[in-house]
């Protein structure tokens, strides 16, 4: 077969990417594509989709390590990654934005290391959930799962070999760790 590399294109989350196929893809990632040819000439089309927010969303995902936050009750908080809507950060006064920002991050991540215990994890997972944040990832590499805490209550256990989305919080947003040794 032909090989083409395509390079990377971009799409709309709304609309995704059409592969040369049929196949539309709504979630960035490397794509090939095969068209066949009757006459056995088939040609194999690689692409790196990149999809972007809605158009007009104003959405930059921008995830902070190392940040921290005071959440309604008080307690500071200082998650793996968190990520907050531009327009409720720049809500907050200049002062408030410099440590311990008195606001619930839109989106929490967790990453639990080997020697932290995964209760009180999920207490703190469940204490962001409570104040107020959308979409909650609490990373599990030693038993390779991630429970993903939604604002609905709802919490799923995702094993490694399927994406983490970030669904409507953070449109487009997809975490890969299928291949995390």
């Amino acid at each position: 077969p032909i090989v083409e590399v395509m390079g990377a294109v971009n799409a709309c989350v709304d609309e995704g990417f059409t592969l040369p196929s049929g196949t539309t893809v709504f979630t960035s990632g490397s794509y090939s594509d095969t068209t066949f040819s009757i006459l056995g000439c088939d040609t194999v089309r690689l692409f790196d989709v990149v999809i972007d927010p809605l158009p007009g969303s104003n959405r930059q995902i921008t995830l902070c390590e190392g940040e921290a936050y005071t959440l309604p009750n008080g307690a500071e908080r200082s998650p793996d990654a968190a990520w907050i809507r531009n327009e409720r950060w720049e809500a907050l006064a200049a002062t408030d934005r410099q440590t311990f920002a008195p606001i619930t991050p839109d989106f929490v991540m967790e990453l639990r290391s080997a020697h932290q215990s995964l209760s009180a994890l999920r207490e703190k997972m469940d204490e962001y959930m409570a104040h107020g944040c959308r979409l909650g990832w609490l990373i599990d590499p030693q038993h390779r799962r991630t429970y993903v805490y939604a604002e609905n209550g709802d919490i799923q256990t995702i094993g490694f070999d399927t994406p983490l989305s970030g669904g409507e919080v953070l449109p487009g947003f997809v975490l890969r760790l299928g291949e995390i040794g």
